[in-house]
């Protein structure tokens, strides 16, 4: 009789472990054994897709229910907020100023809600139109994945999280190389903003990168202008002989929105 009790543990034990191998211990890092899978913005195939990865990514899983598990959406998801919640603070950083303020998987009200960001929160804005900001996704938003297409693999989700940040900044360093063309000019990307020069004390626009001022943008004022705040590439004529100025002076023959 003891036997075949200890049996029926055993067998609704191996029944709860499912495919993680008796992991039931959360957060942890997953990896995506299917081909495709699509994380939704709820427990059942019936909910809207709010991103899909490939096999081998990773995500962090923060709970289940049943057999579906929650995940913190990848830095690469799209997600949406307001605009009259986000006051902008300079380069491509957002000040949240609304009290829970939904994000959404899209521009539209009507969109399902994939988290939320309290006020005196900073988010980084990476689309700018009409009445939402496109932000990259907080640690608060989640969304579900059926538990059959991931596969454990570490408890260690600090360790990841800063393999993940590492990707980030080596991707934002590439994104900020400057391409030497023929002839001296020059091509470089970032963000527009105007400060003070510490120098002259006078207001100048400069390209920012990672929200540090890197070159002086000189020319045609007016024109450089209409792009404040946003994410651009420049084409110019780079002076590197500094003498009284804190950064290179980039003479524009060409601004461009990067989308």
């Amino acid at each position: 009789m003891i036997k075949k009790f200890l049996t029926s543990i055993f067998i609704c034990l191996s029944l709860s472990t499912g495919a993680f191998g008796g992991q039931e211990f959360f957060p942890f890092v997953g990896e995506v054994t299917a081909q495709k899978a699509n994380i939704r913005t709820g427990q059942s195939q019936n909910f809207e897709v709010a991103f899909q990865i490939s096999q081998g990514d990773e995500l962090v899983v923060l709970e289940r229910n049943f057999s579906w598990l929650k995940v913190r959406l990848p830095k690469s998801a799209k997600s949406y907020v307001s605009s009259k919640y986000i006051q902008r603070l300079g380069d491509d950083i957002g000040g949240v100023t609304g009290d829970r303020v939904n994000i959404r998987i899209g521009p539209d009200v009507n969109k399902s809600v994939i988290g939320q960001v309290v006020s005196g929160e900073e988010v980084r804005i990476i689309e700018v139109l009409e009445d939402w900001y496109g932000i990259e996704p907080t640690d608060n938003t989640y969304g579900w994945i059926s538990e059959d297409l991931i596969a454990f693999k570490s408890r260690d989700v600090e360790s990841f999280q800063r393999r993940v940040a590492a990707a980030k900044q080596a991707e934002t360093k590439k994104e900020s190389e400057v391409v030497v063309e023929d002839g001296g000019i020059v091509t470089v990307s970032g963000v527009v903003e105007l400060r003070v020069d510490p120098v002259s004390l006078n207001e100048r626009y400069v390209l920012t990168v990672d929200r540090q001022p890197m070159y002086t943008l000189e020319g045609v004022n007016h024109v450089v202008s209409e792009f404040l705040h946003y994410k651009v590439s420049v084409e110019g004529a780079l002076e590197t002989d500094l003498q009284d100025k804190p950064f290179p002076a980039l003479k524009v023959s060409k601004i461009e929105l990067i989308l």
